[in-house]
């Protein structure tokens, strides 16, 4: 009986501590969790049933930024770049900007749309910028993250409507 009893203490200890190592588990995801919406506030995002005919009546290109919140290069992306007042600026003055944020990887699934544009886009990896004419042609195409200098040249040469290096 005394084994008994020393395995009956020993066992509300050991359950303890599994859920003090789950708590801190917890913590340290939060942490070094992407956050929600990783997209920059700073850049005046639009949705993509709005994109086209906004693009059309501005005479703009749409710009968009294919991501993930778990992407790490997506996130640098967000902070060296769309993050960045002069970037950000010439985001919002030469491009009609739509943030297409995949949702597999947490939901198992994407929505309709964001399928319809990765597929149309052939999108394969993250980040990719798709810079596209107000007439649906695609005008220049940047996959993963090279550098912020990359990013903002080809941000530059797409918004004077040159082909994209």
């Amino acid at each position: 009986m005394a084994a008994t009893e020393g395995s009956q203490r020993r066992f509300p200890a050991a359950l303890l501590g599994l859920l003090a190592l789950a708590a801190v588990f917890r913590v340290a995801a939060a942490l070094w969790a992407p956050p929600a919406g990783r997209r920059s506030a700073m850049i005046r995002w639009v949705t993509a049933g709005r994109a086209r005919d906004l693009a059309g009546r501005l005479g703009r290109p749409v710009l968009y930024d294919f991501g993930a919140d778990w992407c790490v290069p997506c996130r640098r992306l967000d902070e060296e770049v769309f993050s960045e007042t002069s970037a950000a600026a010439l985001i919002n003055e030469s491009f009609v900007p739509v943030s297409v944020v995949d949702r597999m990887e947490e939901e198992g699934r994407n929505s309709p749309v964001v399928e319809d544009l990765q597929h149309r886009f052939a999108v394969d990896g993250f980040p990719t910028l798709v810079v596209v004419r107000p007439d649906g042609a695609v005008a220049g195409r940047l996959s993963g993250f090279p550098g912020r200098d990359r990013v903002l040249e080809f941000l530059r040469a797409s918004s004077r409507g040159l082909t994209p290096p």
